[in-house]
């Protein structure tokens, strides 16, 4: 594994150069891994820290520099004559000390920096400070190393078996240097995600010139080992988003940087269109789908029969009843190996996500994990549910329709992203779908009843439908609050069979007085990033249809609920391709 290097004026428009690290030496001779980059005092000199495996198949941390200051792209980088400057301590295991971060300097003048690790099942950090500030009165981004009471901190992991990556607000007191997290860790759906899809091992950085934190992740892949050499790449990095504390201070907004509207071309505006239950609407004329310079154009089509067992499309997005669920004895979160009743096996554990719930007849699956395939080929989903007021654990035995996080886990091998940059954006959409205004004690009993929606958009949707990508909402009444469900379906993405086709998705409060709910998604040939309600929840999807594709893909908007929804304002913009090239083809 080596460093590529690539430079940029946008962020979003992207000129390769030379590899700036690469094993050469017996303290990286195994490979260059991932690592943090820092800004000195004084010069403004970089500095690069980063992960080598060395001739023992240790993990050690490395310095490099750049060799010539005056060069504005830093072409080329020395590796200090020190190195190893940092080596696996006790208590750690030596091929588990990795990613080290960008290092701050303390009150006391000495630098910090923090290092993953791991002993056995546990987790561990060299120090727990790989933390971000943000600002309490306002969206600009804070530096690192800024202490003062406006800001608050931000602690970011990455869960390697679950390739999800968790953050936590908190408290840090410089004097100790301690982090004092607001809620700690549970392992359950209860703690906070930056993305609920694809996103992994993403870094943060400070953008000076524009007072903002710039984050962007690791869009990994999950198919087969074939499909990437037939690609060319095994993951790429998201869009860069900007990154600031909402306003309650509870959670972490994002949204996509200002620079990628930058690539809008034709735009299609649709404003105050209502759309009755069991509708769909056609977005036209503008292009659904981005033509990539690098693409999955190498990946042969096998078309096979249509898997009509997906979430969230329309006509499939159910809630479950009461028939279709059993009694089990309530255990912990350990199923692992266990059987139900129908000798189905249970692949992976259900949590449980603490949600306020209707009344009786209310049934909620409000996460599941792995299904299983049962008798007959049925499907079975293991899951954790509310029923009435108490929580119990439960399974869920019908088709695997309920749009509620049912992912696999990517078996990926290494450390962090070994990744290409997106090298081009498909459409960006900013839609908001309101309540129907008529009469606000109708739509109040609406919610009353149970449900309103899903209703959303169908990226990449080929003419007929049969392949699409749904991202959509549904809403419900707890008892003191409303809760929405936000989803992305990857389940009909293509006729192909021999993809991984989870359904991403998650639930979130919204205000009982809520007139609009905003959904914005940047989609091209591959991946679909969908932020909805203005940020506070991000969705990644990384699809390949073998229709919808180029001139062939369309895009919809659907409500698939019993009630009317409408379109308040709808904005869709071709987009232009991002440029990707060497150093001689790009003008600044």
């Amino acid at each position: 594994m080596v460093w590529a290097h690539s430079v940029s004026y946008d962020l979003i428009n992207w000129i390769h150069l030379n590899h700036a690290i690469e094993p050469s030496e017996p303290y990286d001779i195994n490979s260059c891994w991932s690592g943090s980059a820092t800004i000195l005092p004084g010069e403004e000199q970089p500095i690069i820290l980063y992960t080598g495996i060395d001739n023992n198949k240790h993990q050690v941390q490395n310095l490099v520099m750049p060799k010539n200051l005056s060069d504005p792209f830093l072409r080329e980088w020395v590796k200090h004559p020190q190195n190893p400057v940092i080596t696996p301590p006790n208590g750690v295991e030596v091929n588990n000390f990795r990613d080290p971060s960008t290092a701050w300097l303390g009150k006391d003048g000495k630098w910090r920096v923090v290092i993953g690790a791991q002993n056995g099942d546990e987790g561990k950090a060299v120090l727990y400070q790989n933390f971000f500030p943000v600002s309490i009165n306002s969206l600009n981004g804070v530096d690192t190393s800024v202490p003062n009471q406006s800001v608050r901190h931000v602690l970011k992991i990455s869960y390697f078996r679950r390739h999800e990556d968790y953050y936590f607000l908190g408290k840090y007191v410089y004097d100790e240097a301690n982090f004092i997290p607001d809620v700690k860790f549970t392992g359950t759906s209860l703690d906070l995600r930056y993305d609920y899809g694809k996103f992994y091992a993403s870094k943060s950085f400070f953008d000076h010139a524009k007072s903002r934190r710039i984050l962007w992740g690791w869009v990994n892949e999950c198919d087969t080992t074939q499909d990437d050499v037939e690609k060319g790449w095994a993951g790429l990095q998201c869009i860069p988003r900007q990154v600031w504390l909402d306003e309650n201070g509870k959670r972490l907004m994002q949204w996509p940087i200002e620079e990628v509207e930058k690539l809008r071309d034709k735009q299609i505006s649709i404003i105050g269109e209502k759309l009755v239950g069991g509708s769909t609407l056609e977005v036209s004329g503008i292009t659904a789908s981005q033509r990539r310079r690098t693409s999955a154009d190498g990946i042969s089509a096998r078309r096979s029969a249509r898997d009509d067992g997906g979430a969230g499309g329309p006509g499939e997005a159910e809630t479950p009843r009461s028939d279709g669920i059993w009694d089990r004895n309530a255990v912990e979160n350990r199923w692992n190996g266990r059987r139900n009743r129908d000798e189905e096996p249970l692949e992976r554990a259900a949590r449980l996500i603490s949600a306020e719930t209707p009344r009786s007849d209310g049934i909620w699956a409000v996460e599941t994990r792995r299904r299983a395939t049962g008798a007959g080929g049925r499907n079975a989903i293991s899951a954790a549910i509310w029923i009435g007021t108490r929580r119990l654990k439960r399974d869920l035995r019908c088709p695997p329709f309920i749009p509620v996080e049912q992912r696999r886990r990517c078996g990926t091998a290494g450390p962090g992203p070994a990744a290409d940059h997106r090298q081009s954006r498909g459409l960006r959409r900013a839609t908001r779908l309101r309540l129907p205004a008529d009469d606000s004690t109708a739509a109040a009993q609406m919610l009353r009843s149970g449900i309103i929606g899903p209703f959303g958009l169908l990226a990449l949707a080929s003419e007929d439908q049969t392949e699409h990508t749904a991202i959509f909402f549904r809403i419900y009444r707890a008892t003191s609050r409303y809760l929405c469900l936000m989803c992305s379906d990857q389940s009909r993405s293509s006729l192909r069979q021999d993809l991984d086709k989870a359904t991403y998705g998650t639930i979130f409060d919204i205000v009982p007085n809520l007139k609009t709910i905003s959904l914005r998604s940047l989609i091209d040939r591959s991946i679909i990033e969908s932020f909805g309600e203005k940020g506070k929840i991000c969705i990644t999807s990384r699809v390949y249809p073998s229709l919808a594709i180029d001139k062939d893909a369309h895009l919809y908007v659907f409500n698939n609920g019993s009630k009317s929804v409408v379109i308040s304002e709808l904005n869709a913009w071709s987009m232009k391709q991002a440029e990707f090239g060497q150093e001689k083809s790009i003008n600044k």
